[in-house]
């Protein structure tokens, strides 16, 4: 009994350690990254307006209204239209259940991944490493 309740409180000691680790570092990119982000959004949006008004026929109050509504569309996609917490959320679910994003080149070298993944590649990567070392033994 000594031994499976010492597991028993170990096991929940790691889970929630891993809870306030995911929770540190879904706050730290929901909020002080999300800045970040902002700024990536305006330049990302200045450049557009830019390119527009120099091959494009449009008055200042079209270049505006163009430009409000791509950094709408743009932070809506991006998820920064919602408050911090409800983003922290997001980030830690996201984690939680290996979505990391995806891929659109990966290079043929490193092998044939499927799926456009990110967990793909690290899955991948990490089964090659147990293989390896596991075979190594034997």
């Amino acid at each position: 009994m000594g031994l499976a309740r010492t597991l028993a409180v170990r096991a929940a000691t790691l889970v929630v350690l891993l809870f306030i680790v995911l929770f540190v570092i879904s706050f730290a990119l929901a909020g002080p990254a999300s800045k970040i982000l902002k700024d990536e959004i305006m330049m990302e949006t200045k450049s557009i307006i830019m390119h527009l008004m120099l091959h494009g026929h449009y008055n200042s109050t079209q270049i505006q209204q163009l430009q409000t509504q791509i950094m709408t569309e743009l932070e809506n996609a991006y998820g920064l239209n919602k408050p911090p917490a409800i983003r922290t959320l997001y980030i830690m679910y996201n984690m939680i259940v290996f979505n990391w994003g995806g891929y659109s080149y990966f290079p043929s070298e490193y092998g044939n991944i499927g799926g456009g993944k990110v967990v793909d590649i690290i899955l991948s990567r990490c089964l090659e490493q147990y293989f390896s070392i596991h075979l190594a033994y034997y």
